[in-house]
């Protein structure tokens, strides 16, 4: 499907992305607003730490909405190691 394709792959972590795990040289990554949509569900079961995950999820929006304001660069945003 990807051929020859080397990099991150975002996708939304649906069981069958799951084979990219054992791709040489492909990183998958989920979807935040996927994962964002599970813990609001959670709420139902678990509010507090269900609110301090969105909350976090929430502040990684607020960086990335800044630094796509800020017409950041990629390697700018890349923190350092």
């Amino acid at each position: 499907m990807l051929h020859k394709f080397k990099g991150y792959l975002q996708t939304d972590g649906y069981d069958a992305y799951e084979t990219f795990d054992k791709v040489e040289g492909v990183t998958p990554f989920c979807c935040w607003a996927h994962a964002r949509r599970k813990f609001y569900e959670a709420k139902d079961y678990d509010k507090a730490n269900a609110d301090a995950v969105l909350s976090l999820i929430q502040d990684l929006y607020k960086i990335e909405s800044y630094c796509r304001d800020e017409n950041f660069t990629p390697e700018q945003i890349k923190p350092s190691a």
